[in-house]
């Protein structure tokens, strides 16, 4: 073979390599454009745009600049703000606050979606809602509006997600593969969960971690209605689920299934409490749940007796055998008894890495 004819061979396959480069890194940033309307980051400027050169510094400036079906990417690194997101999308055109793509952006302080600011959804990022006044956070006081993928904390300080409140209800709220862990304060009040559901009707709860809250993993108070329950692990809680009342209104008709309940410190795995006078909870059921030990796990997993204002059948109460529950690694050994009651799409493996 010539020298000439080499060369040629060099030459094409350099150019080869340089058009598949360029072409992986084009489809790359299409993707990205596509995703991404709007970006911040920690060293842009509110000044800027909001675009990939130009961002934005702030998460607040940037969920303001969001409309109807526009997503706002963070890139990563450290967001040390309250943020409240007032304006939301519509059934068809959802408002979105993630992280930039393959990164993931921490966001340190009080997160509020706001009345009104309907079908929002915030995803893929890790918030910790520590903040000087102590409040809940994330707090969604709108409706149609998703978690999905974040990791979520406020290293013990305070209730982590609400749910509707005076400020507004959240109904057909979707909760779904989350992180939401060390939430409350220590010693524990009896006020601060993980996931507190005051005022929200046809919401879901599904595929998420729930573990190591002050005090409930989920409380339904006073009036959750209609809320799905499912696939979850809700693990080393100071109780587990309690279905709850006051003034005059019941949490009612929600179903609680196909979840692992487990090693409540404090009191029961599932539990109920309504002051005397008031209406009692219906239509609640327990059923189909893995249920084990804790503070009362000697009889029938840690469920209260007796059973006001909920239903509990065909639960299983044994061990779950976590792969290493001390490293948070909840994927279930495959000798679990727990393996046949979780639902078909069971917790992504993502979360449980």
């Amino acid at each position: 073979m010539s020298l000439c004819t080499c060369n040629t061979y060099r030459l094409l396959a350099i150019l080869f390599v340089a058009a598949l480069v360029s072409l992986v890194t084009g489809c790359a940033r299409a993707s990205t454009a596509d995703i991404c309307d709007r970006i911040a980051s920690p060293t842009g400027s509110d000044m800027n745009p909001g675009s990939e050169y130009l961002p934005h510094r702030t998460v607040q400036h940037l969920a303001d600049s969001l409309s109807p079906g526009q997503t706002g990417c963070l890139r990563s690194g450290t967001y040390r703000e309250n943020v409240k997101i007032s304006v939301g999308g519509n059934a068809g055109s959802r408002v979105t606050l993630r992280s930039y793509p393959y990164e993931r952006a921490r966001v340190v302080g009080r997160l509020w979606i706001a009345q009104g600011a309907d079908h929002v959804t915030v995803s893929h990022l890790t918030l910790n809602g520590k903040s000087s006044r102590g409040l809940p956070s994330p707090t969604i006081n709108a409706d149609h509006v998703t978690f999905y993928d974040n990791d979520i904390t406020n290293d013990h300080t305070a209730i982590c997600l609400l749910l509707g409140s005076d400020w507004g209800g959240a109904d057909e709220a979707v909760v779904a593969r989350n992180r939401i862990h060390n939430c409350g304060r220590l010693p524990a009040t009896n006020y601060d969960h993980g996931i507190y559901i005051a005022l929200s009707r046809g919401s879901v709860i599904r595929d998420n971690l729930i573990y190591d809250n002050a005090d409930r993993g989920i409380q339904l108070y006073p009036e959750a209605k209609n809320t799905k329950i499912h696939n979850n692990v809700i693990d080393g809680n100071g109780q587990g689920i309690i279905f709850s009342g006051d003034d005059g209104v019941a949490s009612t008709g929600n179903v609680v299934e196909h979840n692992i309940i487990s090693n409540s410190r404090i009191r029961y795995n599932v539990e109920s409490w309504y002051p005397d006078g008031n209406p009692i909870g219906l239509r609640n059921r327990v059923r189909r749940n893995c249920i084990y030990g804790g503070k009362h796990g000697q009889i029938d997993g840690g469920v209260e007796t007796p059973r006001v204002g909920f239903i509990a059948s065909r639960n299983i109460y044994s061990n779950p055998l976590y792969r290493n529950r001390a490293k948070k690694d909840f994927r279930l050994q495959k000798r679990s008894p727990c393996q046949k009651l979780l639902l078909k799409g069971r917790i992504a493996r993502s979360l449980l890495k």
